[in-house]
């Protein structure tokens, strides 16, 4: 299962940060399990510049190899 802009469109209090570590977590494994990058803090970066959109950090990851 892939998430889609979790936080996006969200109107309402900003969520707990130990639930965005959470969301976070789950979008990291699942950008390793895709990828197959093992480098936990790579996947980071590319979801966090997605603003924790999968399909577009997976994208982004896939452009940029040489």
């Amino acid at each position: 299962m892939i998430f889609i802009n979790y936080f996006q469109g969200h109107k309402t209090a900003d969520p707990p940060d130990e639930d965005v570590e959470a969301v976070m977590r789950a979008l990291i494994g699942e950008f390793q399990e895709v990828t197959s990058c093992d480098n936990s803090e790579t996947a980071r970066y590319y979801i966090d510049k997605c603003q924790m959109n999968i399909n577009q950090a997976i994208v982004c990851y896939y452009e940029d190899l040489p």
